[in-house]
């Protein structure tokens, strides 16, 4: 028998070669896989005037509205998105929206969070929040409302202002996003432009004025105390300064952000019914 050494510190050790293995010819049961012997079809979409031609089973694994859909029986008649004459219309849906969806789907899953929230722009994500919203993709709103939310990372979602944020908050019950979009814009120096007004509407633009006004005068306020304080720090009556903003501004003065929250809170939510919490509604 042909044999091979290897050497080790204490001996030659002999590696003998597999013994051959015996064949079972019992017959073997045979079985598909509960998971994944996938009997999938091809199904046919009507968006504006492009027809696409997919998968079903991402579609179906992914949204319970075309889960339902697909389990609908046709009938008689021929199964709906079989050929072009019985393609299935999305109404509502634009074929950039479709397009966006489709391209996560077959593509996305392959890139990391980071890379393919770097390579998405902002339209993009908009598109697949809309039409993840209308057809209830939980998995990919989840995703398009943490690219698009404003953070620390610096994706091209950082060009989303806030008030796109309101409105696409709005539009698709984001209300975690009112609060920051509301105190970006009761900080910004210059007053709404018309166009943003026209999006935002009319009770959302004057409750923002309001907000705006109120906080810009008590800056105002400050400011003027400030010139008065470096005065009396001069003179030594620093303390008798600080006791005039307590009175002018009613409490202690605070960071700019923090008083223009609170600010926002008594506008906009003045029973503290902040939407989002506790299931209140968003209202406009």
């Amino acid at each position: 028998m042909d044999l091979t050494y290897r050497y080790s510190s204490a001996s030659y050790s002999p590696i003998l070669p597999p013994s051959p293995r015996v064949q079972d010819s019992s017959p073997r049961t045979m079985y598909e896989h509960q998971e994944f012997f996938i009997e999938d079809e091809m199904v046919i979409f009507l968006v504006e005037n492009c027809y696409f031609r997919v998968h079903k089973y991402f579609l179906r694994r992914d949204s319970v509205i075309f889960r339902d859909l697909f389990m609908c029986p046709s009938g008689p008649a021929e199964p709906e998105g079989r050929t072009k004459e019985t393609a299935i219309t999305l109404p509502g849906v634009t074929k950039y929206e479709m397009s966006c969806l489709l391209k996560f789907l077959y593509h996305g899953m392959y890139d990391s969070n980071a890379t393919y929230s770097w390579r998405t722009s902002v339209s993009e994500w908009t598109a697949l929040l809309s039409i993840s919203t209308r057809y209830a993709f939980d998995r990919i709103r989840s995703r398009a409302i943490a690219a698009l939310a404003p953070g620390p990372i610096p994706y091209s979602t950082q060009l989303l202002g806030p008030v796109d944020m309101i409105v696409l908050a709005v539009k698709h019950d984001i209300p975690q996003w009112l609060e920051t979009a509301y105190v970006s814009l009761c900080l910004r120096e210059h007053p709404l432009e018309e166009g943003e007004g026209e999006k935002l509407g009319v009770v959302t633009s004057i409750r923002l004025a309001k907000a705006r006004e109120k906080f810009w005068r008590e800056q105002a306020i400050v400011a003027q105390v400030d010139g008065r304080l470096e005065e009396d720090i001069r003179l030594g009556h620093g303390n008798s300064a600080q006791r005039r903003i307590s009175v002018l501004l009613g409490q202690s003065p605070c960071p700019k952000r923090a008083r223009a929250t609170q600010i926002i809170h008594e506008v906009f939510w003045p029973k503290g019914n902040v939407p989002g919490s506790e299931g209140v509604p968003i209202q406009t």
